[in-house]
């Protein structure tokens, strides 16, 4: 019986292994894209939870090239902007330290002298409620409209390549542990 067993020679192992997965690519190639759109949308309504009320955070507008002449100030409903903006000439950011008063969704302006005005939507927590949320609207491009869809790109030549809000994580309970969403995607 030894005589009929053929011994792979080198490499034979691996060889034979992707003879067999290879045509269980495709199938697996073909719902992959679909499904990379849908996590997208999942991550901006389940992904993260609302900032807290009385909380401080930095919210960063990330300027484009040669547009640090004047500065812009960032205004909001339902929000107060502690202190005057600062300039990072380097990294082209300008951070502001924000303290979001009343609860629900509204949007922050940030507006330069010239009148242009660049929004980006808040919400503040008011519970476990879930609610479209987007940590980063910035300019158009294909990665940024998948990543982070919930919000229009940013217009050329305002200004202003992104703005971001640090959303916290929204973490699951599940079985007295604390999960990210995607892992109980998966595991469904």
């Amino acid at each position: 019986a030894r005589r009929w067993v053929k011994e792979p020679g080198r490499g034979g192992v691996r060889r034979h292994t992707r003879w067999f997965a290879g045509p269980s690519l495709v199938p697996f190639l073909i719902p992959a894209v679909p499904l990379t759109l849908v996590i997208a949308q999942l991550q901006a309504w389940s992904g993260y939870a609302g900032l807290p009320a009385g909380v401080p955070v930095v919210v960063t507008a990330t300027l484009e090239a040669g547009a640090a002449g004047v500065l812009p100030t960032l205004e909001g409903a339902g929000v107060d902007v502690m202190g005057p903006p600062r300039y990072f000439p380097t990294l082209g950011d300008i951070p502001w330290r924000v303290v979001p008063r009343t609860t629900g969704a509204t949007s922050l302006r940030v507006v330069f002298p010239t009148g242009v005005v660049v929004e980006k939507s808040l919400v503040v927590a008011t519970g476990g409620e879930v609610m479209r949320r987007s940590p980063v609207r910035e300019r158009a491009s294909l990665l940024g409209q998948l990543l982070y869809p919930s919000e229009p790109p940013i217009d050329d030549g305002a200004g202003i390549a992104a703005i971001r809000v640090p959303y916290p994580d929204r973490l699951l309970p599940v079985a007295g542990q604390s999960w990210h969403w995607l892992y109980v995607y998966l595991l469904l």
